[in-house]
This record gives structure tokens, sequence and C-alpha cells, in this order.
């Protein structure tokens, strides 16, 4: 195991991956700074490989880094991401903040982050301003303030499983102002003042189950169908979770 502890990478450039850092396994990451770097790829402040969860990264912060691919703050698949601090990165495509793949992510606040446009060859994975996940887990996250292109303001979720978690003033250009979730779960989360330029303000879902969860407030504007989803928009299941004060 190879471990980095207290250290600041900034004003980092490349042409391919991890502006600031490219990284594989077993690797530690603790007190660490990702700060103005950019990459021509993804990963503009980290662009980390690992091979399963014991690959840590904590306490660590991402700061005003570029990727203009995926994942502005950073690209990671395989980690445990805990107690970090993603703000104001920017990638062209998905995952403003941060792009994560069979990942954990918990305690972290994603803020300020945002994507510019979407990928022509695949609609589909282009959104997340300030997370995008796929096969991962998002518990007790506070995730403001961000701005999708595409879809998801605050998250882009796929087959993942989000819990105990704030999503707070996103916005969307397209669909899913707070979250974008396509399978997995939605469970016991607030999603509060977010906005979409077309449906589902707050969340859209796809064969997601969204449980115990309260959604209010949220905005959605005009499709070519008309009004649709100030609160939540899509098909899933949804128990036990309170739709107040949404418009469209």
């Amino acid at each position: 195991l190879t471990a980095l502890d207290g250290f600041t990478i900034q004003n980092g450039y490349t042409t391919g991956y991890g502006g600031g850092a490219y990284l594989q396994h077993n690797m530690s990451l603790s007190n660490c700074r990702f700060v103005n770097n950019e990459s021509r790829g993804s990963g503009g402040g980290l662009y980390f490989n690992g091979s399963n969860n014991s690959d840590t990264i904590r306490g660590c912060s991402f700061e005003n880094n570029i990727a203009r691919s995926s994942g502005g703050g950073g690209y990671i698949n395989y980690a445990s991401i805990d107690n970090c601090l993603i703000v104001n990165n920017t990638s062209s495509y998905s995952g403003g903040g941060l792009y994560a793949s069979n990942s954990t992510i918990t305690n972290c606040v994603i803020m300020g982050n945002s994507t510019t446009s979407y990928n022509n060859y695949n609609y589909s994975s282009s959104g997340g301003g300030g997370l995008y996940v796929s096969s991962s887990t998002v518990t007790a996250c506070r995730i403001t303030d961000n701005t999708a292109y595409y879809y998801g303001g605050g998250i882009y979720a796929s087959s993942s499983a989000i819990s105990n978690t704030e999503l707070l003033n996103n916005i969307s250009r397209q669909n899913g102002g707070g979250v974008y979730a396509s399978s997995g779960s939605v469970l016991s989360c607030r999603i509060s003042y977010n906005q979409a330029s077309y449906s589902a303000g707050g969340i859209r879902i796809s064969g997601t189950q969204v449980r115990n969860c309260l959604v209010s407030n949220n905005t959605a504007g005009r499709t070519s169908s008309g009004y649709v989803g100030g609160g939540i928009q899509g098909t899933g299941t949804i128990v036990n979770t309170t739709i107040v004060r949404n418009s469209a």
C-alpha cells in the first residue's frame, strides 16, 4: 500500500488523463488538495483506478479543476471516498465534481460544480453536475448548487444507491434538477429547491425505488408534452415519500 498524506497538487495539466495526478491501485490518499488542475481527457484533478474499496480517499479537497471529458474534480474507479470537499470543478460531459464507478462516497460536500456540454455519441451518460455515479453508493452527503447541461443537476446515478443525502438548489438544463436515477434506490433523502428546464424538477427515475424521502419546492419547465413532473417524473416504486410544494 502506498500512502500520500497532506500533499497539495496544483496547476497541473495533461493532454491525457489526470491533470493533477494519475494513480493506480493499492493507494491511500489522506488530507490532500487537488487545486486548479486541468486534463484534456478525464479526471481534471485526479484520475484514480483502484482495484477494490480498500483503496481510500479521505479528507481530501478537489477545487477549481477542469476536465474536457468527464470527472472535473476526479475520475475514480474502485475506491472508498470519505469526508471530502468537492467544490467549483467543471467537466464537459459527466460528473462536474466527480465521476465515480464501483465506489462508496460518504460524508462528502459536493457544491458549485458543473457540466458544460454533452456527449454526442452517448447522450444517456451525459450529466451529473455535482456527481456521476455508476454501481456505487452515496451516503450522508450534501450536494448543493451544482448545474448540469444535460441530466441530473445534483447527481446522475446509474445502478447505484443514494441514502441520507441532501440535494438542494441544483439545476439541470434538461431533466432531473436534483437527481437523475436509472435503477438503484434513493432512500431517506431530502430533495428540495432544485430546477429542471424540462421535466422532473426534483428527481427523474427509471426503474428506481424511492423510499422515505422529502421531495419539496422543486420546479420543472416545459417539454413538448407540456409541463411535466415538478417533483418526480418517471417510472419506479415510491414508498413513504412526501411530495409537496413542487411546481411545473
